[in-house]
């Protein structure tokens, strides 16, 4: 598949929700909760064969980098929200959260 086919079948998508929107809700023809799992498993699929044999091995030698990125997401990102708010107390989360 083209990259311009799926940027175009989004597009196409998203006119359809707009014109159609009955057919997406929850209850419609589509049946979204049985139709997104399995729309998000092909998208990843397709984009999963696409890659090139090596493009794997590739990416394994930067192991360190995809640590470093995982660590700062989970570890470091919620260490620094708990740190403001203890810091800035209601100003920066609602109770209501």
């Amino acid at each position: 598949m083209k990259p311009g086919h799926f940027v175009a079948g989004i597009f196409i998508a998203l006119i359809s929700a707009f014109i159609i929107p009955d057919l997406g809700s929850s209850g419609g023809i589509l049946m979204p909760h049985v139709s997104g799992p399995g729309a998000t498993f092909l998208i990843f699929l397709i984009q999963g064969l696409q890659l090139k044999g090596g493009a794997l091995r590739e990416v394994w030698t930067s192991w360190r980098l995809h640590a470093a990125c995982q660590i700062a997401n989970f570890v470091l990102a919620p260490w620094i929200f708990v740190a403001l708010e203890r810091i800035f107390g209601w100003w920066i989360i609602d109770d209501s959260l």
